[in-house]
């Protein structure tokens, strides 16, 4: 739209900028491979050489319907330095082959002008694939993310979620553990007749004095989600890219339940 334009002029005046995407993902194993592969190209750009003098924004590319169509990142260099473009260059042969790079330059009459070059394979020279003018198009109905929401951060389905994790058994040994619980939960629990008490909030919010003072009240049984049994491998997960993360603890909700169903049976439960 008119503003990311803008952004880009502004960019351009000053130097240079630069965009490009990580390949769509159309089936599960896809997905994954996108949704990690778009968390190393973020590392890397952030310990690129260029310093203060660059940004980078993330970017979404998306067509008519606001059919989502990839993800990848907008970079800002200020001064237009030749480092900058030889390290995009190496980035894109080593990790998103074939890959495409965008460059927007300031032309003639204030215009903004793009080159679109093209990369086979490393020791290869990159192919200038064409030249257009950068123009603003019609601002959508939409924010692209919006249809993309179910299915992309929100599972419909204990098994939308079981597919992630089944796709990242081989790179995350600790994924097939957390199946293994899930496999074990009745697919539906039923609560017992104790009631359930749910305590949500933000951290030093004094959740845990007033969790502690219902179950002492209550002779309650205290529950957490994420359940202690997959404690030790939060810190795995909590580093993997969002679409494995959230699948990761959409499962554990269904463990909790397994484990709310069980209790509720002979206590009332406090859910932290």
């Amino acid at each position: 739209g008119p503003g990311a334009v803008g952004w880009l002029l502004s960019g351009a005046a000053q130097g240079r900028c630069y965009s490009f995407g990580i390949p769509v993902a159309a089936t599960p194993p896809e997905r994954v491979r996108a949704a990690r592969l778009q968390g190393t190209v973020q590392r890397r750009l952030e310990e690129a050489p260029w310093g203060a003098r660059g940004r980078v924004l993330p970017l979404l590319c998306y067509g008519r319907g606001g059919a989502l169509l990839e993800k990848g990142f907008l970079v800002q260099d200020e001064r237009g330095l030749p480092e900058t473009r030889a390290f995009l260059d190496e980035l894109l042969r080593g990790l998103l082959l074939p890959a495409h790079l965008c460059v927007y330059e300031e032309g003639e009459g204030g215009r903004l002008g793009c080159t679109w070059w093209g990369f086979q394979g490393a020791g290869k020279e990159s192919q200038l694939l064409g030249r257009a003018n950068v123009v603003a198009a019609e601002e959508a109905d939409f924010h692209p993310a919006v249809p993309h929401h179910l299915g992309d951060t929100v599972f419909r389905s204990r098994e939308a979620a079981r597919q992630v994790l089944e796709e990242c058994t081989s790179i995350i040994p600790e994924s097939r553990l957390v199946l293994e619980l899930v496999d074990k939960c009745p697919k539906h629990p039923k609560k017992g007749n104790f009631p359930l008490i749910v305590i949500e909030g933000l951290d030093a919010t004094g959740k845990t004095t007033v969790t502690h003072f219902l179950k002492d009240s209550l002779d309650a049984v205290l529950l957490r989600t994420p359940p202690s049994c997959v404690g030790q491998w939060r810190k795995i997960f909590d580093d993997e890219p969002p679409l494995i993360r959230r699948a990761f603890y959409a499962l554990t909700n269904y463990i909790v339940a397994s484990e709310v169903a069980k209790e509720s049976s002979k206590f009332p439960v406090i859910l932290d």
